[in-house]
This record gives C-alpha cells, structure tokens and sequence, in this order.
C-alpha cells in the first residue's frame, strides 16, 4: 500500500510541475482519478449504464486494468478529459473519453486532431474498423462523433443495450 501511495504522490508532484498548454499525454494514475472523481453527471450517468462499474472507483479499476493506453487532456494543469482506444474484437477498437465540466471546446479541438492521429495509428498497426457508443439523449457527443473533423458515421440503434433500459447508439469509421 505504501508504493501505491508513494507512486500517487509522485505523480501529484509530476502533474503539477508540468507545463500542459495544448497536447495530450499519457496520463498519470492522479490525471485518471481526478477525471473519473470529478467526471460529468452526464457522463457518469452514461458510464453507469452501459458498465458493469457502480462506482467511480469500480470504473477507475476497469480503466486501470482494460487493454488500452489511457490518454489526458489538461487545460493548464486541470486533467479535464482522459479516455483511451481498447480492442473489443479482433481488428476492432472502440473509443471513449470521460471529462469534467471545467472541459472546454477549445481541449475538444485539441482531442478531435489528436484521435484523428490514432485513428491513422490504429489503421496502420492493424485495425479496420473503429467505434464508438453513446446515449441518445447525449446529441451533443453525437453531432461531435458525426463531426466532418472526426468523421464517424451513425451506425444504428442497440434496443435497451443500457441498465436502465436505455437504446445505445453506435458510430463507426472504417480504414481507407
């Protein structure tokens, strides 16, 4: 447990030496906790719903020991937006980005170039299709997904994919 604590407190000290101004990183352990914690209720709402996570411990956990590398936007030092590609089947990478509501549209614009970067990166290293869920009534992430920028398309509908009975809308872009 003291490694753990050493290794946070490390990581404390790291974040806030940093000069962030405008890329995205690996993040930190402390970037990750601090996104989950302080993540949108809409977002959680969301995340709630479609994991098997009940908790924002739970889901820090699963991001910690899923099969993706976990990426952080931070405006100034504020981790405001972490999320990762994983690898749901077999050439197949599904995105997600949790954030807090200190998230602006200007770490939005930094986000759509940078997975514009690791859509061309995924690609090349194997991958021939990449998606992404949403609820319907989060049509702002929609018109975002659906943007000429990111440029995934509306696949359809999954009928009561959500714990509470809620559809789930999927998104996609192929390679090529």
């Amino acid at each position: 447990m003291i490694a753990v604590e050493e290794k946070l407190e490390a990581e404390e000290v790291l974040a806030k030496n940093r000069k962030y101004m405008g890329y995205i990183h690996e993040a930190s352990l402390v970037e990750i906790v601090s996104v989950a914690v302080n993540m949108s209720a809409i977002d959680w709402d969301e995340i709630s719903n479609t994991q098997f996570t009940k908790t924002k411990r739970d889901f820090v956990a699963t991001m910690l020991n899923g099969n993706s590398a976990i990426y952080c936007r931070c405006n100034g030092i504020d981790p405001v937006i972490v999320g990762g590609l994983y690898s749901e089947n077999p050439g197949v990478g599904t995105i997600w980005a949790i954030s807090t509501d200190k998230a602006k549209v200007r770490d939005w614009i930094f986000v759509t170039r940078w997975l514009n970067m690791m859509f061309n990166k995924a690609f090349d290293g194997g991958f021939h299709r990449i998606q992404a869920y949403s609820v319907p009534y989060r049509e702002k992430s929609q018109r975002w997904m659906e943007n000429k920028r990111l440029g995934m398309k509306s696949e359809g509908r999954l009928h009561s994919f959500c714990e509470n009975g809620n559809d789930v809308l999927i998104y996609y872009i192929l390679k090529g």
